[in-house]
């Protein structure tokens, strides 16, 4: 997906995820990505830890009522940065 030309707005990804990546290195390696579109991590086995012992930055904890999920993804959807060639207002897609 990343690779496509296809927009990409956001991530959602659990933290446990099969193979050698986890949730953690999956946002860490689209947060390395310029103008990449934010992740957000959850789980019902409590808040990951980033690698300094923080909490780690969006993250939601399953079981999660989808008013809560809606307003966790615009949140981040007006925080992110843009590319000089959007629009300051971001478009749903």
């Amino acid at each position: 997906m990343f690779s496509s030309d296809e927009p990409i707005d956001v991530v959602m990804c659990d933290v446990d995820l099969p193979g050698t990546m986890d949730g953690l290195s999956l946002a860490r390696w689209i947060h390395q990505r310029r103008f990449a579109p934010p992740a957000l991590l959850t789980s019902g086995r409590g808040i990951p830890r980033s690698t300094v012992g923080k909490p780690a930055d969006n993250f939601i904890a399953k079981p999660f009522r989808l008013a809560a999920l809606k307003e966790r993804l615009e949140s981040m959807l007006v925080s992110r940065p843009l590319p000089a060639d959007e629009t300051s207002e971001p478009q749903p897609r």
